[in-house]
């Protein structure tokens, strides 16, 4: 083994000592979910860490309830005010990590979804091209049917999986007001 090949070694441990990166929602994508104030949310894939415990998770969950998680955190107040201040505070938070202690912030934010259930979805999602998935999840698609399942429970867990799903895939999903059926943004 070379002397160059020995340099770049201990780099190559630290790179797997590291693990494999979390997957990332583009910044266009976080900031177009963020400043979405509809009735039929976007999804936002954050960071969650619990300052309690010190632990971290990748999130998948809809922007309103990431900003409720962040008003709640700071205490904001009411009214506009304070939510254009959460929304500053979102949007200000490039690496899309966010801390919390409060335990309603951290409940604001819990996933429905187990690692499981993500593994279950993106298996079933692997094979298809976005092109698939943009018409599978369009108005009437037929990929609707992969989150439309008995208990309401496991429906809640499959949708927000698939939302997080779409978001590593590059996409930009929200979940309608009404139907609560996925929806992507364009």
């Amino acid at each position: 083994m070379g002397h160059s090949a020995l340099r770049c070694w201990p780099l190559a441990l630290v790179a797997l000592a590291a693990g494999p990166k979390a997957p990332v929602q583009s910044q266009a994508s976080f900031e177009a979910a963020i400043k979405n104030h509809s009735t039929a949310p976007p999804y936002v894939l954050v960071t969650v860490v619990d300052d309690r415990t010190k632990t971290e998770r990748s999130v998948c969950t809809t922007s309103n309830l990431l900003l409720g998680a962040i008003y709640f955190e700071h205490g904001l107040g009411t009214g506009a005010q304070a939510w254009a201040e959460a929304e500053r505070i979102a949007l200000s938070n490039r690496d899309h990590v966010f801390h919390f202690s409060k335990p309603k912030a951290l409940e604001n934010v819990a996933p429905t979804y187990t690692e499981k259930d993500l593994e279950t979805i993106r298996a079933k999602l692997a094979p298809l091209s976005v092109e698939q998935l943009r018409q599978g999840f369009s108005g009437s698609g037929d990929l609707h049917a992969i989150y439309r399942v008995q208990p309401r429970e496991r429906h809640t867990a499959y949708r927000d999986a698939t939302a997080c799903v779409l978001i590593e895939r590059g996409l930009s999903p929200g979940m309608g007001d009404v139907s609560d059926q996925l929806w992507l943004a364009h």
